[in-house]
């Protein structure tokens, strides 16, 4: 999320929410289309460990709301969203079944999602139960009518996250609502 911190005076033609509990902007947004909290996104209202790579990926407690909630507290309930970036440090695993739950989707048009599949972020005995979690949810998704239309892989972690060294563990999604004949 920093890269947007520090890029706040080209971005004035958009409304743009931006949430990360582990960084402190080092300039006020240039407009009031533009907004920072210290708050991070997760499927709970409350606190929550996270790993914080701006630290060493120490773990630390910090507060989190779930999507729904901050579109609530920014005052943007019922507002259509053109594009989602979501970058939460392995949080996605567990939000995005409660976007799905919380019917917060329907106002989204575009997700564009880093995964953190890596063995900081996931125990290993916990490893398939997750990624079985969020093949479910992706397919959720496609039913909602998100399709994928890119995917990338993060070069910058590599594969350094995974216990053999084999594959890569971070990869970037960006996900297109089709619009169905009702919506046209």
């Amino acid at each position: 999320m920093s890269f947007i911190c520090s890029s706040w005076d080209v971005l004035t033609l958009f409304q743009i929410r931006a949430f990360d509990p582990t960084v402190t902007p080092d300039k006020k947004p240039a407009t009031d289309l533009m907004s920072f909290s210290q708050l991070g996104l997760g499927n709970v209202n409350g606190k929550k460990m996270i790993t914080d790579n701006l630290n060493h990926n120490f773990k630390v407690l910090v507060n989190v709301v779930t999507l729904k909630e901050s579109i609530k507290r920014m005052g943007d309930e019922g507002k259509k969203i053109s594009y989602l970036k979501v970058d939460i440090e392995g949080s996605e695993l567990d939000a995005i079944q409660e976007w799905i739950d919380s019917g917060i989707l329907d106002k989204i048009d575009q997700i564009g999602i880093e995964f953190h599949t890596g063995e900081i972020f996931l125990k290993e005995n916990k490893i398939a139960e997750k990624l079985y979690g969020l093949l479910e949810s992706l397919k959720t998704l496609h039913t909602l009518g998100f399709k994928i239309i890119s995917n990338t892989l993060n070069n910058c972690v590599g594969k350094s996250q995974d216990i053999e060294k084999r594959f890569y563990t971070f990869f970037d999604i960006v996900l297109f609502k089709q619009k169905t004949s009702n919506e046209n």
